[in-house]
């Protein structure tokens, strides 16, 4: 920055909107290096977030133009006030100490078992957002930059999943406050993601190596197992 100061952090929380389907897809592809991460804050957030959020939420945050998802935590569980009575949050527990409106709304996506973190279906769930998230720069990466070597169909194909799961991301509500919902919703979540990964398993056969991110090749042969 100007007078040397570096910027270590840059979230948006608010003004973040998921973009059109009707005009040019975005680049999610290409988002490294650009300024941001998404953060949802929302009130109570283990109890009213969904499941569908903590699924969408990876996907949801390239779309919406950032790196990724920032400000939540794994296993920020409660600890004991020190020489008072009651718990405290882990950030908030030394004396005259407050982060205020900068707390993670989301403390812990694990429960704290005898020998360390236990996962959770919060934790699977957004576990298998990041793979469909991985699985969705495949296929715009491809559509964007290989679609001669992708053929028109499979081009095709690939773009309109692309859109449909924009589209999916837009239209369902994923928070009700006060309840947790351990079913994602009835729009045949599960053939959308059928589709993603058999598109981007054909993706994969189609460019080999020619399709990579940074050092690493990208390809995918099956979705995540659920074990919901």
């Amino acid at each position: 920055l100007r007078g040397g100061g570096t910027v270590v952090l840059h979230e948006y929380c608010y003004g973040l909107g998921l973009p059109n389907p009707e005009k040019p897809f975005p680049p999610i592809w290409s988002h490294r290096g650009r300024p941001g991460t998404a953060y949802h804050r929302i009130a109570g957030h283990e109890n009213a977030a969904t499941l569908i959020w903590y699924r969408t939420f990876p996907e949801q945050s390239l779309y919406r133009g950032t790196q990724g998802v920032g400000r939540i935590c794994l296993d920020f569980w409660p600890v004991k006030k020190p020489d008072r009575d009651g718990w405290a949050s882990l950030y908030n527990r030394y004396p005259h100490s407050s982060c205020a409106q900068r707390r993670p709304s989301l403390e812990k996506l694990t429960w704290a078992g005898p020998d360390g973190a236990r996962t959770t279906v919060r934790f699977e769930a957004f576990c298998e957002g990041i793979q469909d998230a991985e699985a969705a720069i495949v296929l715009s990466d491809a559509v964007a930059n290989h679609a001669d070597k992708l053929g028109e169909e499979l081009t095709r194909q690939c773009r309109t999943v692309l859109i449909d799961r924009l589209n999916y991301c837009r239209f369902w509500d994923q928070m009700k406050w006060a309840h947790s919902y351990f079913h994602m919703h009835h729009w045949d979540w599960q053939e959308l993601d059928r589709r993603l990964y058999d598109c981007a398993s054909r993706v994969g056969k189609k460019l080999g190596k020619q399709l990579s991110h940074g050092k690493r090749s990208v390809g995918f042969m099956a979705p995540p197992t659920s074990h919901r």
